[in-house]
């Protein structure tokens, strides 16, 4: 199974899924794939629909690690929160809809099909805090 990066970047009109991986001859592969952001989009929400188009670009099993900016997000992930919305009618413990639910519903649905194995991280993880020009896959740019 491959390991595979995907780093969010938003900005006023896209949001964009940054997918790199090393193939088995050692090469590096970075590949950006790009959907709409509308402006009544959040931040939360055009993140998740970067993380949910990069997803569905995946052709075959992978262990993913999505680096985001939204702890909430990250948080969703790693405690796999996104499985008890789905058995609860995506709502939360409180009995609400969880915010953006048909994104998280279309991210568990991808994951499932394609059996990918997804965990989250802080974008400083992977990219630092210092250089701004390699920070801004994770934020919001120009």
């Amino acid at each position: 199974m491959i390991n595979i990066s995907l780093i969010t970047s938003l900005n006023e009109s896209e949001c964009i899924a940054d997918l790199r991986y090393i193939k088995p001859n050692g090469e590096e592969h970075k590949r950006l794939y790009r959907c709409e952001r509308y402006s009544a989009d959040s931040t939360h929400r055009a993140e998740l629909k970067a993380l949910a188009t990069g997803l569905k670009e995946l052709r075959c099993p992978a262990r993913v690690t999505a680096y985001l900016k939204t702890p909430h997000s990250i948080a969703a992930i790693n405690q796999d929160w996104i499985r008890g919305w789905k058995n609860n009618d995506w709502k939360n413990a409180k009995g609400n809809l969880v915010r953006d639910w048909e994104i998280w519903k279309e991210i568990y649905e991808i994951v499932e099909e394609k059996e990918i194995t997804l965990t989250g991280g802080m974008c400083s993880d992977i990219l630092g805090d210092t250089d701004k020009e390699i920070s801004e896959p994770c934020g919001e740019t120009g």
